[in-house]
């Protein structure tokens, strides 16, 4: 496919996902695949959704209740980190990740594999 209509094709579909407020898993791939402004986006927009489970952890901290994920104490993440987490949640064996399913659902269970938390733990 060319690589314009492709870059188009993502845009389209970037723009009516976040219409949504979703990526699913096959923008994710395509935008990856193609580079450019689609991939800032998809990053820029990956970022922010980490961003957003790490105040929803804050939150729940100051609620004394059961964190989403625990990562080590003084870790900060950023978009490379949360990239790197969901390729390995879609590439592994026993994925049920199909294309049609949310990135950010992709990126909170991702986040929960690599930083488990014992049941009932909050830090």
């Amino acid at each position: 496919m060319n690589k314009n209509i492709a870059l188009c094709f993502l845009g389209i579909a970037f723009l009516f996902s976040t219409a949504e407020a979703s990526i699913n898993t096959k923008i994710y791939k395509e935008a990856k695949k193609v580079g450019g402004e689609a991939w800032k986006l998809t990053e820029n927009y990956i970022n922010g959704v980490g961003v957003g489970l790490v105040v929803a952890n804050g939150i729940l901290h100051a609620r004394k209740q059961d964190f989403i994920y625990c990562p080590p104490e003084n870790l900060t993440l950023n978009s490379q980190n949360y990239i790197s987490i969901i390729d390995d949640a879609l590439k592994h064996p026993n994925s049920l990740f199909n294309d049609e399913f949310p990135i950010e659902f992709v990126l909170a269970r991702g986040l929960q594999d690599t930083f488990p938390c014992e049941w009932g733990s909050k830090k």
